[in-house]
């Protein structure tokens, strides 16, 4: 940490953790990346595309691979040297092989549209998000009375916190975080949410430190944690909604109709995008299509060997090995493409950086608002969005591995002193100084 004594802010340097396999990657991610795109090779490098590890099956597949060179192996060492036949005739196989084909391409197919759909609708959040906080400046730049800047200062908290709040809920299947304990939660959410989740009471004193939730009273049915996990982004919407026509009561001169509708409707485009998430993780690939194929599949390979002794009069022992390697590769590499693509939010090499993407959308809103408002208010923001807590406390040492990326920005020294609790209040004392 280090102190920049002429503009009185606070310098922290953090170096994040990033994919175990990173140093795989090509040097230009490692280097000039501080969010996981999925660029991360050069296509016009067949050596590079053939042999790099950054994001490849080769790994997962390897150890099958050997596995079934092994068998086909063993099965040539007892016919060649034993008499003992262990073949068995490849019509039947063959056969086989097509249906196997079938499934597992459908599979692919259908997986990779799921993501592409998914990586969609995120980007109409984000979209959205930077749009609505844009949208919300430009309609009230006139209004610089301390409410009107308390009113946009709300809006671009609650957007944000909804972009925040949704991919919660997409990392939550492997990080097991819930929607609500989101640091960037505030006080006053918190207790909102408090009072609109159907969780049982063991859990809300578990949770929120309550003992009992108004809402359970009209529940249909006792809730997980999972089911209310959920619902969290449309609370959270919901109070977005209400921030937005408070203008009516905060602004000099009220919105047009049109100018309050094209807010609400970025919103909806909002919920609209999070339901599409929704119905992806509450439906997700057939359960008995993915265990046809799999049988299917672990069937065929291991059969491979049987087959291929009786394939050839005269047969080449060196060939069929390389055969059963291809194969295999090539089956249960497509079986490792579907299930990394089954969920495109997880922290495989492969699956989209939602939360990077996020911080760029972030990253425009502090702008904005600076523009319009003052740095302050865009420190007071980046301080809600901050998810490091006891950030200034920590420090970069010299020997912190190299391939992890480093982001740097800015504190306010406000935000370590002992007056913090007053920083954040909506109308602290002495705001007027502070604005002038």
């Amino acid at each position: 940490t280090r102190h920049d004594t002429t503009r009185h802010d606070t310098m922290v340097i953090v170096t994040p953790r990033s994919s175990p396999r990173l140093r795989m990657a090509p040097k230009f991610v490692r280097e000039h990346s501080s969010v996981r795109f999925l660029n991360y090779y050069d296509s016009s490098n067949h050596g590079s595309v053939l042999f790099q590890l950054y994001g490849s099956v080769w790994p997962d597949v390897i150890p099958y691979c050997l596995l079934n060179m092994s068998l086909m192996g063993f099965l040539e060492y007892m016919n060649a040297f034993q008499n003992i036949d262990l073949s068995i005739k490849p019509v039947g196989h063959s056969f086989m092989s097509l249906l196997l084909g079938f499934l597992l391409v459908s599979r692919v197919n259908t997986s990779l549209a799921r993501m592409m759909d998914m990586r969609t609708q995120l980007t109409k959040v984000f979209k959205s998000c930077s749009q609505l906080v844009n949208m919300a400046t430009m309609y009230t730049l006139t209004e610089k009375h301390v409410a009107a800047r308390e009113w946009r200062q709300d809006v671009a908290y609650k957007s944000m916190l909804l972009v925040r709040v949704i991919t919660a809920v997409l990392e939550h299947q492997n990080t097991d975080q819930l929607s609500w304990d989101c640091p960037q939660i505030d006080k006053d959410e918190r207790h909102f949410l408090s009072k609109s989740l159907f969780l049982e009471k063991e859990k809300m004193k578990k949770h929120f430190s309550v003992d009992f939730c108004p809402a359970t009273r009209w529940g249909h049915a006792i809730r997980s944690e999972a089911e209310e996990c959920l619902r969290v982004p449309n609370v959270i919407a919901n109070r977005l909604q209400f921030a937005i026509m408070k203008e009516r009561d905060v602004l000099t001169t009220r919105l047009a109709v049109n100018e309050e509708r094209d807010l609400l409707f970025f919103v909806d485009h909002i919920l609209d995008a999070y339901t599409c998430f929704v119905k992806h993780i509450t439906t997700p690939f057939p359960f008995p299509l993915v265990q046809m194929t799999r049988t299917f599949l672990l069937f065929y390979l291991f059969s491979v060997p049987f087959a291929l002794l009786r394939s050839d009069d005269h047969p080449n022992y060196f060939a069929h090995i390389l055969e059963v390697f291809v194969l295999t590769y090539g089956f249960v590499g497509m079986e490792y493409v579907s299930i990394a693509l089954d969920d495109p939010f997880g922290d495989d090499d492969i699956d989209i950086d939602h939360n990077g993407h996020a911080s760029m959308v972030y990253e425009d809103c502090y702008v904005l608002i600076a523009e319009v408002d003052g740095p302050e208010h865009a420190d007071r923001l980046r301080a809600k969005m901050d998810d490091r807590k006891g950030l200034a406390s920590q420090s970069t040492t010299d020997d912190v591995d190299q391939s992890h990326r480093e982001v740097t920005f800015l504190l306010r020294k406000e935000t370590t002193s002992d007056n913090c609790k007053s920083f954040y209040d909506p109308f602290p004392e002495g705001f007027d100084d502070l604005e002038d």
